[in-house]
């Protein structure tokens, strides 16, 4: 639909407008992450702005209507692309091995000098300025070729802006982009001057000049403007007079464009996906009158897609997360260990770093890499409660199977219950009549044998009991961790081992076998007691 090509980004009163983000994403803009470029014009109101955007990026933008008289056509900022399907770039320029050409979104800024606007022109003009080199690759300065020599007509002041807010916005970052600086001079007569005694004029009479007469900060003195900006001048031929000619310059500066002055990518380094936020943040803080500083804005950008990708990676995958452990609560439903921990390692954590990286990793490293942080985190709390619930099945499955092995030990203990018991028969010696009567001394020492006898067998067997049940215990809690080993999941992307949470299990399991112990120490000890108070009577 041709009209949802273009949209207003700022409107007249100066309120930037919240639906960029849909505006792009409807036109596929917004997954291009750096194969994409801006360009920005700036220019005299009325001087036909529009018109050679439309020309040159097949867009269109309104235009003036030169019948009704001039006015302003252009009011706030627009913003428009063009994808060049109908061009293809050399591949020997750039070092680019394919034909395609990266889209590039257009900015049409309202014209200076307005007479609409009166004394707030040059508050608006500023912003507009600062906001154009904040985002663009390239800024058009469009002016006519009469005009030169002229203060106001040839943009004189919008040029020192221009200059004063470049320096502004990029003399504390070391590593900024240049700003293509692309002069179109309109109503161009070759028969008058040729390109480079134009260009010559431009460089040595404005920009030189007002380099030099800029209040620079003291680091910034000596540096050379070429080291801000990327100087090109191109003549355009009268668009009324000489149009065929007009038509051919302007289709020469597109092929320009795509294969000579584009970078290759965006140069400010700001994906497509967070270019509206990007763009909505610099306003506001322009209008606020902040200082305006891009790696600032930048890392604000991070934090803020960093934390968006985050979160919609957590929703596709918890999910997912949800119906895993909708099935190990079921009352057969455990997951198998070794099925969850490939589970975990493959399908959740890595596919969740993956599909985090392929946007995020675009945005400031630091950043980046600590939101992952905080990914892996929020993963690792929903994978704990099915951790819990496996972990949970498997002292379940361990207390009863100890249960059992430790009442089958003690049933094989107390199988002659005369002699585990210590039954008075056996192991106290009484005498039958109750009443303290005497026996012989062979008797006595064979009673006292067999007394000693059937002690110590009776202490061999609970020591023997004893052992084993410290065995069973051991092997018990060993078989546990052994389960929870399994439960750990590697991290390739970290080279590291995420540990679980295995305490609150560990400590069912651990009250599960203390009260079995207990209950059988209690039994035999009550037993003992019983039979040593029933013997003293």
């Amino acid at each position: 639909m041709q009209m949802d090509r273009k949209t207003q980004i700022i409107d007249y009163d100066g309120n930037i407008m919240e639906d960029l983000k849909e505006w792009m994403i409807r036109n596929k803009l917004a997954n291009l992450g750096f194969n994409y470029n801006v360009i920005a014009i700036l220019g005299s109101q009325s001087s036909g702005k529009s018109t050679l955007l439309n020309n040159l990026f097949k867009t269109s933008f309104d235009v003036m209507n030169t019948k009704l008289g001039h006015s302003q056509t252009t009011q706030g900022l627009w913003l428009s692309f063009d994808t060049f399907e109908d061009t293809s770039v050399t591949p020997s320029e750039q070092g680019s091995t394919t034909n395609r050409v990266n889209p590039t979104l257009i900015l049409d800024v309202e014209g200076n000098d307005s007479k609409e606007r009166g004394d707030n022109r040059l508050t608006f003009e500023h912003r507009s300025a600062l906001f154009s080199l904040a985002l663009a690759d390239c800024v058009i300065v469009n002016l006519w070729y009469h005009s030169l020599g002229n203060f106001t007509a040839s943009n004189y002041g919008l040029l020192k802006t221009v200059m004063e807010v470049n320096l502004e916005l990029f003399q504390q970052d070391k590593n900024c982009p240049k700003t293509i600086l692309l002069f179109t001079v309109r109503d161009w007569f070759e028969e008058f001057a040729s390109i480079d005694i134009v260009k010559n004029k431009i460089e040595e009479e404005y920009l030189n000049k007002i380099w030099t007469e800029m209040k620079k900060p003291p680091d910034a003195e000596k540096v050379n403007i070429n080291n801000y900006f990327i100087v090109e001048v191109v003549g355009l031929s009268h668009g009324i007079i000489k149009k065929e000619e007009f038509l051919k310059d302007v289709q020469n500066l597109r092929m320009k464009w795509i294969n000579h002055l584009r970078p290759q990518h965006y140069s400010r380094n700001i994906p497509s996906d967070g270019f509206a936020h990007y763009c909505n943040n610099i306003w506001n803080t322009i209008v606020k009158q902040s200082q305006l500083d891009i790696p600032s804005q930048k890392e604000m950008l991070a934090t803020f897609r960093c934390q968006e990708i985050k979160n919609s990676v957590i929703s596709n995958t918890s999910k997912m997360i949800k119906e895993k452990l909708a099935a190990s609560s079921t009352q057969h439903g455990n997951i198998n260990i070794d099925e969850f921990k490939s589970w975990a390692e493959k399908d959740i954590v890595e596919k969740s770093l993956d599909e985090y990286f392929v946007d995020a990793s675009r945005y400031t490293e630091s950043i980046c890499l600590k939101t992952s942080e905080e990914l892996l985190e929020s993963l690792f709390i929903q994978l704990q409660s099915i951790v819990d619930n496996n972990l949970n099945f498997t002292q379940r499955v361990l207390s009863a199977k100890f249960a059992n092995e430790l009442n089958t030990m003690y049933s094989v203990c107390t199988s002659d219950k005369n002699v585990f018991l210590f039954s008075k028969e056996s192991n106290l010696q009484v005498r039958k009549d109750g009443k303290g009567g005497t026996s012989s001394p062979k008797e006595d020492k064979k009673d006292k044998m067999d007394k000693n006898n059937s002690q110590d067998k009776c202490i061999r067997l609970w020591s023997s009991f004893l052992f084993n049940a410290d065995k069973l215990e051991y092997n018990t809690l060993y078989n546990f961790f052994e389960d929870y080993e399994k439960c750990n999941i590697e991290i390739k992307k970290r080279n590291k081992i995420h540990e679980f949470n295995y305490k609150p299990s560990l400590s069912i399991l651990s009250t599960a076998i203390c009260k079995d112990l207990n209950r059988i120490r209690n039994a035999q000890f009550t037993v003992l007691l019983d039979r040593t108070r029933a013997t003293i009577k």
